[in-house]
């Protein structure tokens, strides 16, 4: 028998859904409207996209947009019992408190626990949390430690821009 004339290889059930994210997303959510958009909070981390067949029906999928730092970052689509059934990539809860992998429930990424920045907030106030939470760093590393929403790359523009150094130290 020739290289040709083989029998097509049969694929296991298993086999059948390690699809690409995008061939994947083709699949479930091709055709589909966004008929929402939401972040849960300011400054969240997290944006979440609702699909649906047409506008007004029920969503049948929502895709989860998880923004962090380090390239942690990842994306997450779940159905509408949040079964997860595609993610941008696949998190063993073992390394982390909250694992990401295909056919699992999926878990709300934990809010910020640092301050939302406030325009009300007085340079006294602002001075006084920065060298509570992180006296002895750099004014840079301080910001991005004390608010949400605050990135190293931010931090550094608004220094530049009030023509401070970002490792001045925070010190009482």
């Amino acid at each position: 028998m020739a290289v040709q004339d083989a029998p097509p290889i049969q694929k296991s059930e298993k086999e059948d859904m390690n699809y690409t994210l995008s061939a994947t997303l083709r699949s479930l959510i091709g055709g589909s409207v966004l008929v929402n958009a939401s972040i849960a909070a300011p400054y969240e981390r997290v944006a979440r996209l609702d699909f649906a067949q047409r506008p007004g029906d029920v969503p049948e999928y929502s895709m989860f947009i998880e923004v962090f730092g380090g390239g942690r970052s990842n994306m997450v689509l779940v159905d509408g019992t949040n079964e997860i059934r595609a993610c941008g990539r696949q998190v063993s809860g073992k390394k982390n408190v909250r694992g990401v992998m295909v056919g699992w429930m999926y878990d709300v990424v934990p809010p910020a626990s640092t301050a939302i920045p406030r325009v009300e907030e007085s340079m006294d106030e602002w001075r006084k949390y920065l060298v509570r939470v992180s006296s002895g760093v750099g004014v840079s590393k301080a910001l991005v430690r004390c608010y949400s929403g605050v990135s190293p790359a931010l931090a550094n523009a608004l220094l530049f821009t009030a023509q401070v150094s970002p490792v001045t130290l925070i010190d009482s």
